[in-house]
């Protein structure tokens, strides 16, 4: 069952401490017990982790192998295509998990259960190639969510969390208290877009879903993918610790365990005791051949936390404090920290330096102190095995906020740090966003007249940022200029009449500059509740972005009844199902089950050629 308050982030993979290498806000969390504050570190004998752990046992509450199963069949030889970045992607270098991705001459379209390849060639109509699905069994093709997928070179991994899990012993009895279970289905892609299944693993665990990131990303060659998993389960009247375990279909929908998917020394002891322990733990697979040759750490930690992945290091904010790891010696450490982030993408690591925007409430609810916006400057250099470092000198506050008000959307670009803020039943009706030049006293309000959410922030790079305003029945989509000592809004607004956004990840957005500016899709609901997500295929609406910052809708393409498709398993869109995509010189837009390539220009969006219907 998918889990709505979850802040499912990716990446953390957390050995021992040393030194890293240099290149909705939630509601306050309780005070940690200052009694089991230590040093950041892991465990030397199984007794000293069972004793660690049996601590919790009156808390009431609880929140590098082979994974196997590769029964590859052949797939074509020779050279790797060259795949082009369709994804609007948090960080460069660092691609996530999506439901369409590019490789060589076709897209890749995971859709309710199925993988889809569509020919792109330039020589040539676009039209479906193949599909297959990914279910390795007929007995698996229900009770699984599918919904994202990576790409390297030719090779497809599609990821899914599979619930109702029935899993049996060696002796083939039912175990009673397994979550569910993580997979990989892993494929590659022909010369002529057929699709080739080589394998499937299964990882027990909880439900990694979370409303606005991707469970997975790739890094260098290597997949990475997060996984939560409660450190408890129930045996009578007691609770037991358990690890995760690495499953082995059997048939009839069934799983068998096999083996832990970690030891008590791929455990790492934070430096606070957790109030709800958790363990935090992400598998990382190296790709570079036919089989999946992965690994997996884990951190105890309370439920809440949330994860920011630049190109060199990973970072988990759980608590007061901020745990960094080198993706380069693998080495953590730690710093204190104070507040909560809104999101992954209140998080930017510049050079040695880690930036965080964060929302900071009074240690005493009842006294005068307001509540306020900073920004947390994080020298990489100050991170330790402690965590007791003074913020003085490290935080800039940016605004006293109102009670009942709150950050909500939020981006690092260029330089900038917008958030917007919003009242929730505070008493004034201001409503801005804020703007903040990274590492200096700059901060500039820009007023909005929503009076009840904003829209998204994406940047536009060589033009500043785009901010899309709900505004009544009507959608507002403002430029922000980004100057060197200040930020304002453009002089003009594109409102469109009677309009919602389609999709609220950040992935259903993308911009593609040109040497005129820039051009962009966004998916779009005529009339009606917008901003959603599960049912319902949105129509795509093209915009031109001038240099001078001029936003300017130039047409629409719009989904038909087909775009619904017909349905296996994973019939609800949690990840979406609209985007526009910009392939090298190319635009299309999926629509649900149907893709459409189009022209674009100033004068208008001409479809190009007949609409390919995802069919099987």
């Amino acid at each position: 069952m998918r889990s709505w308050s979850m802040a499912a982030s990716l990446a953390f993979v957390f050995v021992h401490t040393g030194c890293l290498d240099a290149p909705s806000a939630p509601r306050p969390a309780p005070e940690p017990t200052p009694d089991f504050a230590q040093a950041l570190g892991g465990f030397e004998t199984e007794a000293a982790f069972e004793q660690y752990m049996a601590a919790f046992e009156d808390n009431r509450h609880s929140g590098t192998d082979d994974f196997g199963g590769n029964n590859a069949t052949d797939a074509d030889s020779g050279s790797e295509p060259e795949n082009e970045n369709i994804t609007n992607n948090q960080e460069e270098g660092v691609d996530e998990g999506g439901i369409v991705k590019n490789v060589g001459d076709f897209l890749l379209v995971l859709r309710k259960g199925r993988l889809f390849t569509v020919a792109v060639a330039e020589s040539g109509a676009t039209q479906l190639a193949s599909s297959i699905r990914v279910a390795s069994d007929e007995d698996l093709n229900q009770n699984v969510w599918y919904d994202e997928m990576l790409v390297d070179g030719d090779d497809v991994y599609v990821i899914g969390y599979r619930y109702l899990t029935e899993v049996v012993n060696s002796a083939g009895q039912r175990l009673d208290h397994i979550w569910g279970a993580t997979e990989i289905n892993t494929f590659a892609v022909n010369a002529d877009g057929s699709l080739v299944r080589r394998g499937s693993s299964f990882i027990e665990s909880n439900d990694y879903y979370s409303w606005d990131n991707s469970a997975t990303r790739m890094v260098d060659g290597r997949i990475i993918y997060y996984m939560p998993f409660g450190a408890f389960f129930s045996d009578g009247d007691r609770r037991k610790t358990r690890f995760p375990k690495v499953l082995r279909h059997v048939g009839d929908g069934r799983f068998e365990t096999t083996k832990d998917l970690f030891g008590y020394k791929d455990v790492v002891r934070p430096v606070e005791r957790p109030e709800y322990p958790t363990f935090h733990t992400v598998v990382s697979c190296d790709v570079s051949d036919d089989t999946l040759d992965c690994g997996a750490r884990t951190l105890v930690g309370d439920w809440w936390r949330e994860v920011y992945v630049s190109r060199d290091n990973v970072f988990l904010w759980s608590g007061d404090r901020v745990y960094a790891m080198s993706q380069m010696s693998l080495d953590v450490a730690t710093h204190a920290v104070r507040g909560f982030p809104p999101s992954r993408f209140a998080f930017k690591q510049d050079a040695d330096v880690l930036h965080v925007g964060v929302q900071t409430y009074p240690e005493d609810p009842d006294s005068d102190e307001p509540v306020r916006v900073e920004m947390l400057s994080l020298p990489l250099a100050d991170f330790d095995d402690l965590g007791e470092q003074h913020l003085r000198g490290k935080a800039t506050t940016l605004k006293e906020l109102e009670s009942g008000a709150g950050m909500w959307k939020n981006r690092h670009v260029d330089g900038w740090w917008l958030t917007s803020l919003d009242q929730w039943g505070a008493q004034s009706s201001e409503h801005m966003i804020l703007a903040h030049r990274v590492g200096t006293d700059i901060v500039n309000e820009l007023p909005i007249d929503n009076a009840s959410w904003s829209g998204r922030i994406e940047a536009m790079p060589g033009i500043g940022a785009l901010f899309v305003e709900p505004a009544d029945t009507n959608l507002r989509l403002h430029t922000i200029h980004l100057r060197q000592d200040r930020a304002e809004f453009g002089r003009t607004v594109e409102e469109l009449a009677d309009v919602r956004e389609g999709e609220s990840r950040s992935h259903g957005f993308f911009f593609k500059r040109n040497e005129d500016g820039g051009t962009f899709g966004l998916p779009i609901i005529n009339g009606g509740v917008g901003n959603g997500w599960g049912f319902g295929v949105s129509n795509i609406a093209f915009f031109d972005a001038s240099s001078s910052g001029v936003v300017e809708m130039v047409g629409t393409v719009s989904s038909s009844p087909a775009s619904e498709g017909g349905c296996e398993t994973s019939c609800i869109d949690w990840y979406g199902n609209t985007r526009p995509i910009f392939l090298r010189d190319r635009i299309y837009a999926l629509m649900g089950s149907e893709v459409q390539e189009v022209q674009v220009s100033t004068a208008g969006v001409v479809e190009v050629g007949s609409r390919v219907e995802l069919k099987f």
